[in-house]
C-alpha cells in the first residue's frame, strides 16, 4: 500500500518540482503567469495552447510536437509539451519537455 501511495504522488510532485525549478531559474514574471501571451507564438503554438485549454491533449501534444521540431526555442510550446504530457501521466516526457537545460541557455545569450 505504501508504494502505490509513493509511486502516485512521485507523478505528481517529480513534474512539480521541475516546474518550479524551471520557473525560478528562468522564466521572467511575465512568462510564469499561467496564460501565456498569445502575440508573436507560430501558429502550431496557439492552435496547441487553444487544444490543451479545450481538452484535447493529444490534438495539442501533435501541433506542439511540430512547434518545437520548428523551433526548438520556443518556450511556450515547450512548457505545454510538458502539460500534456503531465496531464496524460507521461513523467518521463514530462520532464524532459519541463528540461532547464534549453531555457537557461536562452536566458543566457546575449
Amino acid at each position: 500500500m505504501t508504494y502505490k501511495v509513493a509511486k502516485s504522488l512521485s507523478r505528481i510532485i517529480v513534474p512539480a518540482i521541475i516546474t518550479f525549478t524551471l520557473i525560478s531559474k528562468c522564466a521572467s514574471p511575465a512568462t510564469a503567469q499561467s496564460q501565456p501571451e498569445q502575440t508573436g507564438l507560430s501558429q502550431e503554438t496557439s492552435q496547441g495552447i487553444a487544444l490543451f485549454q479545450a481538452g484535447n491533449i493529444e490534438g495539442a501534444i501533435a501541433l506542439l510536437l511540430k512547434a518545437v521540431k520548428q523551433n526548438a526555442k520556443d518556450a511556450d510550446a515547450w512548457h505545454y509539451l510538458g502539460r500534456c504530457y503531465n496531464r496524460t501521466r507521461r513523467t518521463e516526457e514530462a520532464a524532459q519537455a519541463f528540461n532547464p537545460s534549453w531555457c537557461c541557455a536562452l536566458c543566457t545569450r546575449s
